[in-house]
């Protein structure tokens, strides 16, 4: 899912009348896209996961579960711990993950600090990295 930092979504009715101009230039990006790189050889693809976190707040006493809007302090410590695993190597293996606002102020996505290539030790490295 792309990145909505500024602005607020459109509602579905408002929406609908520009979906023939996006998928038209979503066709033709890809088609440019697809002229600029086909012919390129030996070019490792990279890729990578993404979690998405709600963020809630839980009532104890009364069994209630309610959405924290709390994701930018909670970036903020977590972009704190990316900053100190750059400096300690001990804390790179604890936090090798890389955190990102997602749609709504209750949300946020874990994806892995560096993408994966096409080696089964990235394969293999997927599930670890998502318990991280």
């Amino acid at each position: 899912m792309g990145l909505l930092s500024l602005g607020t979504p459109m509602k579905w009715e408002e929406a609908k009348q520009y979906s023939d101009h996006v998928r038209k230039h979503g066709i033709i990006q890809f088609l440019n896209l697809w002229e600029a790189t086909k012919n390129l050889e030996k070019d490792c693809l990279l890729w990578g996961d993404e979690i998405e976190y709600m963020v809630v707040s839980f009532d104890e006493e009364n069994k209630n579960a309610k959405l924290s809007l709390r994701v930018w302090q909670i970036l903020q410590d977590l972009a704190q711990e990316e900053e100190d695993a750059k400096t300690d190597p001990a804390k790179k293996l604890l936090v090798n993950s890389s955190w990102h606002p997602e749609y709504g102020r209750y949300m946020l996505e874990g994806t892995p600090g560096e993408p994966y290539m096409g080696l089964a030790r990235d394969l293999l490295a997927v599930e670890t990295n998502m318990k991280l």
